[in-house]
């Protein structure tokens, strides 16, 4: 059993960071004006080594 979003119901005060591109299913969101994100895969595993640090430095700036 999985989780998903459901797109229709994200509030217009969320983006949307990353979308799977087999089920095109929301993998990541974040928040317009709080600095809130999230993601439903582990960017420290693949694909590359650095894709996504930039997320990892979003969370350190946001400590």
């Amino acid at each position: 059993m999985g989780y998903a979003i459901a797109e229709q119901t994200l509030p217009k005060d969320w983006n949307i960071l990353f979308r799977n591109l087999n089920d095109h299913s929301i993998a990541g969101i974040e928040h317009q004006k709080y600095p809130f994100f999230s993601v439903q895969f582990h960017p420290e595993a693949a694909p590359g080594p650095v894709d996504t640090q930039w997320l990892f430095q979003k969370f350190y700036e946001s400590l």
